[in-house]
């Protein structure tokens, strides 16, 4: 009992000479704390979907590994690709609303895999951020193609590709 008697005596002299403890309160005003909140905003992201089922014709020219195309009418799809599935009413892009891009690469014996990762605006343009892998060999080359329908917004006249993260090609909008 004495013990703690002592204990209890010896903690309360510590508390008794420590220091005082002082509390100091932060004010912001309103121009520090728009300072101090401050955040970067992240680039405004575009709607962007797949559209299935085409393939590439003899009649695309194409000059670089991976290509590039801005398809502004059904009549530039269909002279440039084909529906695989049939009649290809079902599948028709919406020109009015979305810009229709092929993405496309040269014949290669390779198997090759063509996604969009995403686009976004930034800089006054549309970046677009695809990806190509290539696979296996094949025993004949194919052309490999996708389509992507992506969210038209006013007053752009750039839209700027990326390929697996390399800035590549730029096409100028219409």
């Amino acid at each position: 009992m004495k013990s703690s008697i002592h204990a209890l005596a010896a903690v309360a002299v510590l508390i008794s000479c420590s220091a005082p403890r002082q509390e100091q309160a932060e004010t912001l005003d309103s121009a520090n704390m728009k300072t101090e909140l401050a955040v970067t905003e992240a680039p405004p992201i575009l709607a962007f979907s797949p559209i299935d089922g085409y393939s590439v014709t003899n009649t695309l020219g194409m000059k670089d590994s991976v290509n590039f195309v801005l398809l502004n009418s059904q009549a530039d799809l269909d002279k440039d690709f084909v529906y695989n599935n049939g009649v290809a009413s079902s599948a028709n892009p919406d020109f009015v609303i979305n810009h229709i891009v092929a993405v496309a690469t040269l014949p290669d014996f390779r198997q090759t895999t063509i996604g969009m990762e995403k686009v976004e605006i930034a800089n006054g343009e549309i970046n677009v951020y695809v990806t190509v892998a290539r696979g296996k060999k094949d025993a004949i080359p194919s052309k490999a193609a996708h389509l992507f329908a992506i969210e038209r917004r006013d007053g752009f006249t750039t839209m700027q590709f990326w390929v697996n993260g390399v800035k590549s090609t730029a096409l100028i909008l219409v």
